[in-house]
């Protein structure tokens, strides 16, 4: 019998709170060089609104705690300019940057090591953007998560990183899906819209699912919008963008009633190579509906687990 998920409410920009646990780093006042420039808050957005997501603890080096979002949707680790100045780091090459409304060229700073749990990830190359657009310290991407497992816990509002050291096994009322690998992310191919096969990739930094537009055109040319809004991106950018019900999507036996996604041209499906076929990027208001994700990128496999009112 199918598990069955149905979506009761439209919220954008889906919004999640709770802190996790946080390690022992040794804190250390730094008088650095400012080599970037004064991060100023958008008077639209108050910090209560960034801070109300799940962020994971992090040390860099022995310094910290500093609060990371987990981004599987975004290529590179990210820190702040904040954290850059606090820590004493210059940047001295610059690194493309792609995110749902936009790309741009940011400056890149060398972190000699990245504590995460109990992975360290040493020499690894972050590009500095301005925190108010982050909404935390950084963002953990996929360039720091190919050997690892990170799972979101929606009933303890947390999430975990630690090596993957085997195949997951489904639980009671939980499903597990292979995926494949292109370049370091994982694209889900047995996933399916009214019955219609899509790809899918899981994004943990989006609010919002968004679908490309070979979706919109191949299989819902006539579907009215329900909504407009706009999405704003890590670098601050801003894409206006249509929402319809795309109707019932299926991933393996997990089955979701009225999906809602917002339809926008990015450059993300460009560099996925998925601008023909119809693909959606799995967001937050699709993956909070479980109890709990697992994403194990060595193994190529993501759990979706359900209440057991969901069964």
């Amino acid at each position: 019998m199918k598990a069955l998920v149905r979506v009761i409410c439209l919220i954008l920009g889906t919004t999640l709170a709770g802190p996790v646990a946080a390690q022992e780093f040794a804190a250390q006042d730094v008088t650095p060089p400012l080599p970037y420039e004064e991060e100023i808050a958008p008077e639209t957005l108050s910090a209560q609104e960034r801070d109300d997501r799940i962020t994971l603890t992090v040390g860099i080096g022995k310094h910290g705690p500093f609060d990371f979002l987990v981004d599987t949707g975004s290529e590179w680790t990210v820190i702040s300019g904040r954290v850059a100045k606090q820590l004493g780091l210059v940047s001295d090459r610059q690194k493309k940057v792609i995110s749902i409304a936009g790309q741009s060229d940011a400056g890149s700073v060398l972190l000699d090591e990245l504590v995460v749990g109990k992975t360290r990830i040493r020499d690894l190359d972050a590009a500095v953007i301005n925190e108010w657009d982050i909404g935390a310290a950084g963002i953990i991407g996929i360039d720091s998560l190919r050997d690892q497992r990170i799972t979101l816990d929606f009933d303890k509002n947390e999430i975990t990183v630690a090596p993957s050291k085997g195949m997951m096994r489904a639980g009671n009322n939980e499903i597990i899906v292979r995926a494949h690998r292109k370049d370091k992310r994982l694209i889900v191919r047995r996933a399916y819209l009214d019955g219609r096969s899509i790809d899918i990739v899981i994004d943990t930094g989006a609010s919002f699912t968004v679908g490309n537009r070979a979706l919109r055109d191949r299989y819902y040319p006539d579907r009215p919008v329900v909504a407009r809004t706009s999405i704003t991106d890590v670098l601050g950018n801003t894409r206006k963008v249509d929402i319809i019900n795309a109707g019932k999507l299926e991933i393996d036996r997990v089955v979701i009633d009225d999906s809602l996604i917002a339809i926008a041209d990015t450059s993300v499906f460009e560099e996925l190579g998925l601008t023909e076929r119809p693909a959606i990027l799995l967001g937050m208001n699709h993956l909070s509906l479980f109890k709990r994700i697992a994403v194990d990128f060595r193994r190529r496999q993501i759990a979706f687990e359900l209440d057991e009112d969901q069964g």
